[in-house]
């Protein structure tokens, strides 16, 4: 770690600080040290004569060219396969380099560059309105602070890939479906379904078990079959998701058939336990990440049942996860020492005043619990990209990190009431 990166840290921490004892719009200023920090790691793309390049950085790039110089998107060949097969890619990142480079008569390399520092930019500053939507605002700065340092997800935004884009836009996604904003929240769900295919994928499936969370609440409070007002929008962006995907491989394709596609046929990724989670995620978050999902756990079951009741419940399922981690997963010390902790953590916590609305308290529930489902698909037999959802996981686990960290320096959490 260098000087600069030191003293962005060090400025970040006393800010939080301040913004403890003294404001809490000093978390604002604690959040420009973290946009610093990731505009400084991200001068990596600067570094040398060709952009980072590994994976497949070029095979976008050749798309991009070929729509400056012909004036058209390529739908019937796939520089992926030689140029033999159709061009199934959702075509927005693509599309906006090659157009922004057409407009400004810049090489795409150069407009490539200059996209990765513009979401080294919106990165924390997506993270940090999420936390401080859901929590407050010392959360969203840990957030925001916890997904800059994580490693796989500074691998995948410093090269100028279609998932950067997709990664930095999830968080305003999430942070229009929480503001209830119906026709911003469907459209900034077709924008990230046609940026990236994964990004499509954990962003339906968040949205799916939200609103599944949310009936799923009104069915245990109320001890009947309900169906929850506030469960619409995310299935709307749920259905929005599938559609725009389903749509733009059905116009390119001519079939629906997405099972039909390499990676499925292949199924392409490894397979990945909480040891290579942690691996590209890091201890510290991950720990603290799963203390903020006990915290919102113990938060929401206090919506039908009794504080104590609540603990037991708590407790016993930690202990229990803690367990099978342990055991069937046969995780070296790293792994066994993060399980052992949430579990305590989740003892300590139930003791911790937190009062957190039933909507997010079940937001942050569902959307880790659909990212924790995509990482794990192969127990369901899909088999496919098991270990790049990983940087997925990450957005949940950032936010809850931050959660757990405002939990630690204020003792207590009372915001948004139940309902």
């Amino acid at each position: 770690m260098g000087e600069t990166e030191v003293f962005l840290l060090a400025v970040f921490f006393a800010s939080l600080a301040l913004a403890l004892v003294k404001d809490k719009r000093f978390a604002y200023l604690a959040l420009l040290a973290v946009i610093a920090l990731s505009a400084n790691s991200h001068m990596l793309v600067y570094k040398n004569n060709h952009m980072p390049t590994f994976g497949n950085t070029f095979i976008h790039v050749a798309t991009e060219r070929h729509f400056v110089q012909n004036g058209f998107y390529p739908l019937d060949r796939d520089y992926s396969y030689a140029g033999l097969a159709p061009n199934s890619y959702v075509p927005f990142y693509r599309s906006a380099i090659a157009v922004t480079s057409s407009l400004l008569s810049v090489d795409v390399e150069e407009v490539s560059r200059a996209f990765v520092m513009l979401f080294a930019l919106l990165l924390p500053i997506g993270f940090f309105l999420l936390g401080r939507k859901l929590f407050v605002e010392i959360a969203g700065a840990v957030a925001a602070l916890s997904i800059v340092l994580m490693p796989e997800t500074l691998i995948y935004t410093v090269r100028p890939l279609p998932q950067a884009m997709g990664l930095v836009l999830l968080p305003f996604a999430f942070y229009l479906i929480l503001e209830k904003k119906l026709w911003p929240s469907i459209l900034m769900t077709v924008i990230v379904s046609l940026v990236h295919q994964e990004a499509a994928v954990f962003l339906a499936g968040a949205a799916l078990f939200y609103s599944l969370g949310l009936n799923l609440s009104a069915m245990l409070r109320e001890r009947k079959i309900v169906l929850r007002k506030e469960s619409l929008l995310p299935f709307y962006c749920f259905a929005a998701a599938a559609g725009a995907y389903l749509l733009w491989h059905y116009a390119v394709v001519g079939n629906f058939n997405i099972f039909g596609l390499a990676q499925f046929k292949y199924h392409e990724g490894a397979k990945a336990g909480l040891e290579l989670i942690i691996t590209k995620t890091g201890l510290l978050p991950v720990v603290l990440g799963l203390i903020g999902f006990a915290a919102c756990a113990f938060s929401w079951l206090k919506n039908f049942l009794d504080e104590k009741t609540s603990r037991i419940v708590l407790v016993v399922f930690s202990a229990l996860a803690a367990y099978a981690v342990i055991v069937i997963e046969a995780v070296k010390f790293d792994a066994v020492l993060g399980a052992a902790l949430a579990a305590l953590a989740a003892l300590a916590i139930s003791f911790v005043r937190i009062e957190l609305s039933l909507e997010k308290s079940a937001f942050a529930l569902f959307v880790f619990i659909a990212a924790v489902g995509a990482v794990k698909n192969d127990v369901v037999g899909v088999n496919v990209f098991m270990d790049r959802f990983i940087v997925y996981l990450q957005q949940p686990i950032a936010v809850l990190a931050g959660l757990a960290a405002a939990l630690a320096a204020r003792g207590k959490i009372v915001f948004g009431g139940r309902k």
